[in-house]
């Protein structure tokens, strides 16, 4: 009797977990792409965490690393990955309310270092910099958005009081800008939303507006983030079709690079613009929730114009 009771908890476990089961060749499978500062490589990390650096030059394989491999941060901060989520990893930040005001709190090691306080309106969102220890901060209210930043006091110490000075104000007549980034150095600000349909750069030594796309979604954009090249005077974004190369001060289109054909039916294909502004980088996206395996893929394409090149695995 045991046995049956025991062989019908095994399937029912097995039927309830099936779509929770892990392929093996899932780890393998590539999951997202960073690009550097410097316009020599880009990085590829696979679901299962392990990951890849890639000579942007021509494509060959320069580092492997598993999942855990302490030695790859040191290659992360040698290239200057811009994506800091690797530089992150000791940082926290805590939202908490206390009436009409929005506190953020930033702990370092599990230790509270920078706390700063702006108007409540649930249409704010902050970022800090992680060399230069800026912070910015945007709100919405009134049909405009407001940037401040301020430079982030020593660590250990509370920001209730710091002087933030306005970089900007956009009248933008209800199209409300949503993400918040800094440029690889620091010097330019951005929010870049699809869902709002609207972009914009600022200078944040100038405190200046640079320029303002409330037409945005006619770039077809879906990348809520920029690559910059290493002098930060262009720009890149991911779009439905290819990427586009921006102009960092003007926001004149400079350049772009199609998708080419045979990469279209692909629904879950994702494009990662490059440093270099004459190359991105083409995946099948796939994560550890995924349970169609077929959609996914460990091969990576290096895309430039008239030109797609599979890269293979050998060191």
């Amino acid at each position: 009797m045991k046995q049956v009771i025991f062989l019908s908890l095994f399937i029912c476990y097995t039927i309830s977990c099936a779509g929770q089961m892990i392929n093996p060749k899932l780890d393998t499978m590539v999951s997202w792409v960073y690009a550097d500062s410097k316009e020599e490589v880009f990085l590829t990390k696979d679901v299962g965490g392990g990951m890849k650096i890639w000579n942007l030059v021509d494509g060959k394989l320069l580092f492997d690393f598993k999942k855990g491999d302490a030695s790859a941060l040191g290659k992360i901060l040698r290239y200057s990955i811009q994506d800091d989520e690797f530089l992150r990893k000791n940082l926290d930040l805590r939202l908490s309310f206390d009436g009409p005001i929005s506190i953020y709190h930033f702990y370092y090691d599990k230790e509270f270092f920078k706390g700063f306080s702006v108007p409540t309106n649930g249409k704010t969102a902050a970022a800090r910099h992680q060399k230069t220890k800026q912070v910015t901060y945007m709100t919405y209210k009134n049909g405009a958005t407001y940037y401040y930043g301020v430079d982030a006091p020593d660590d250990a110490t509370t920001c209730q009081s710091c002087d933030f000075v306005q970089l900007a104000k956009i009248k933008n007549d209800g199209k409300q800008y949503e993400s918040l980034n800094f440029s690889t150095s620091g010097k330019y600000i951005y929010s870049l939303s699809p869902t709002s349909n609207a972009v914009c750069m600022i200078d944040v030594a100038e405190k200046n507006l640079l320029w303002k796309d409330k037409d945005w979604k006619l770039r077809k954009s879906v990348s809520y983030s920029f690559v910059f090249n290493k002098a930060e005077t262009q720009c890149a974004t991911a779009t439905k079709n290819g990427m586009l190369v921006l102009d960092v001060v003007s926001g004149k289109l400079l350049d772009s690079i199609s998708l080419p054909e045979r990469f279209k039916q692909f629904e879950n294909g994702m494009i990662f613009p490059c440093s270099d502004m004459k190359s991105f980088v083409f995946i099948k996206y796939c994560n550890k929730f995924d349970t169609d395996f077929t959609k996914c893929s460990s091969k990576v394409w290096l895309v430039r114009k008239d030109e797609a090149i599979e890269l293979g695995e050998q060191l």
